[in-house]
């Protein structure tokens, strides 16, 4: 995306200290606002800004980390462009970082690539196809919705058990209960997962920047623990279909034990 001018505008309030009353110009450069007045340049990343927000007067004012903020009008003929720097801004504070780039078990030889591990990550990689193909931010979030990704999980461990006890309930039973332990720090996240998802949910125009800083972060810890347990749950389910289940956890337990 390219930058447009620097754009003339009058800046009032409080950056890192600051106080800022006066003629300014104010670019997008990257992932960063370049404010500039008289008396020194700012450069403040997006990372930095909790949000912004549009008055009626068509001045736009940006909240920022530590409690400061800064208004800026550039008066009735370069409102609209104002607006547009705004917007462009939150497009780039609200972007979908690369989940999958340091997970060890996803696709990794260690982690047994193969159908059952394709369908353990399906509910985030289909999430994260179909935030690619959203248009904007709502929908990205709306692939990410925690309740469906818990269900999806949910029901991943119950078809693994049935698939080895498929006529054995009690068994079935047990081991399922066995890999919702083993997965117990994948559900805690989704549970944060749905908790910062409320919060960007009901978040205002100052803090919407920040609450969605909270909630990729916490999806990426969906995406870590759903890794870690995989590698926890291939040792859970590696027992062979015939083998009983009273077998199995003797086994397991005599495992751990050595």
């Amino acid at each position: 995306m390219s930058d447009a001018a620097p754009l003339a505008v009058t800046a009032t309030g409080l950056v890192r200290g600051h106080e800022l009353s006066g003629p300014a110009t104010v670019a997008l450069r990257g992932d960063a606002l370049e404010l500039v007045t008289r008396a020194a340049r700012h450069a403040l990343p997006l990372g930095a800004v909790d949000g912004a927000k549009v008055l009626e007067s068509g001045a736009v004012e940006f909240a920022l980390d530590g409690g400061d903020a800064v208004t800026l009008f550039a008066g009735i003929n370069g409102a609209a462009a104002l607006r547009a720097l705004a917007d462009a801004a939150a497009r780039r504070a609200c972007t979908m970082p690369e989940f999958t780039r340091a997970l060890r078990g996803l696709g990794s030889h260690r982690a047994g690539p193969g159908a059952e591990h394709d369908r353990f990550f399906r509910p985030l990689l289909e999430a994260r196809r179909g935030a690619a193909r959203a248009a904007h931010a709502e929908g990205a979030r709306t692939a990410f919705d925690a309740a469906s990704i818990r269900a999806a999980f949910q029901r991943r461990l119950r078809e693994m058990a049935h698939e080895r006890f498929p006529h054995d309930p009690p068994e079935r039973r047990a081991l399922e209960a066995e890999g919702t332990d083993a997965a117990a720090p994948l559900f805690a996240a989704i549970a944060a997962l749905e908790g910062a998802q409320r919060a960007l949910d009901g978040a205002g125009d100052l803090d919407r920047f920040a609450r969605w800083r909270a909630w990729t972060g916490a999806l990426q810890r969906v995406f870590d623990r759903a890794d870690e347990s995989w590698l926890e749950l291939r040792a859970v389910f590696r027992a062979p279909p015939a083998t009983s289940g009273g077998w199995r956890r003797l086994l397991r337990r005599r495992e751990g034990d050595a």
